[in-house]
């Protein structure tokens, strides 16, 4: 069904037929009657007592609230997206600077101390473990700086 096609559902929400005319798919439509009437069943077998009405607004607060609280996380998600790839940004600066001979001399010097085995391992175990926060989401670009980073450290072994 294309987007602006406007079509008519029919389904059951706590035991009452609604008719709702949208552009979202048949198979959403359902969906979300589906969660409202679980909210709202789920409700009533805790002890939810009132109206219809009651219940349906209790039913909408607890919905808004897991809207708000997903926005929430959303939100928080971006932040450790943001922070991670200016981590990132740093750490490959770092490794630039550090094997093409850019850095400060006294910051040469403290990279040119460690081995570049023990140097690889930390950078490595850093992107391995951003590549996890980010593949949660579906973020897939830390490939690349997984690569860039291994590129590096080769080159700088030779």
């Amino acid at each position: 069904m294309a987007e602006s096609e406007v079509s008519k559902v029919t389904v059951k929400i706590y035991g009452q037929d609604y008719t709702f005319a949208s552009t979202k798919s048949r198979d959403r439509i359902i969906s979300i009657a589906h969660h409202v009437d679980e909210v709202i069943r789920s409700l009533v077998a805790q002890g939810a007592d009132g109206s219809v009405a009651r219940i349906t607004m209790l039913a909408a607060i607890n919905i808004a609230e897991e809207l708000l609280e997903e926005r929430e996380s959303q939100v928080e998600g971006d932040r450790e997206k943001d922070q991670l790839n200016k981590d990132i940004s740093h750490y490959q600066q770092l490794w630039e600077e550090a094997f093409t001979g850019t850095a400060p001399k006294s910051r040469r010097r403290d990279c040119r101390r460690k081995t570049y085995k023990a140097t690889y391992r930390m950078t490595k175990s850093l992107f391995d473990q951003l590549q996890q926060a980010f593949s949660r989401d579906g973020y897939d670009t830390m490939q690349a700086g997984i690569d860039h980073a291994i590129e590096l450290y080769l080159r700088a072994r030779k």
